[in-house]
């Protein structure tokens, strides 16, 4: 799910997340990055939802300069240069690796 955020944050941002199949894990994803210790991106993807709910599940144009998830978009890009969520799920992943081995 973390992966998918990020892929399509960085392809086409919220908007694209919610408009393309990925929407189906946008309740889960505010959990899943704090779990991973993404809490800054847990926010910023809590506050994503909040908007895209308050519009009924609807997505709009990237393109629209009003829209409140491009500032989201772009604190989503600053805050990728300090923390790499790959690198915190690689971390995760290490760390809990019972949880990953099919035994």
């Amino acid at each position: 799910m973390i992966w998918l955020l990020a892929a399509e944050v960085n392809n086409g941002g919220y908007n694209q997340s919610y408009f393309n199949s990925s929407r189906k894990f946008y309740t889960h994803l505010p959990n899943a990055l704090k779990l991973i210790g993404a809490d800054k991106f847990a926010d910023l993807t809590k506050q994503a939802n909040m908007i895209f709910e308050k519009r009924n599940h609807e997505t709009i144009s990237q393109s629209d300069d009003g829209d409140p998830l491009n500032k989201l978009d772009d604190e989503f890009f600053e805050l990728y240069k300090t923390e790499d969520l790959q690198q915190m799920q690689a971390a995760y992943i290490r760390k809990h690796k019972a949880a990953f081995i099919d035994k």
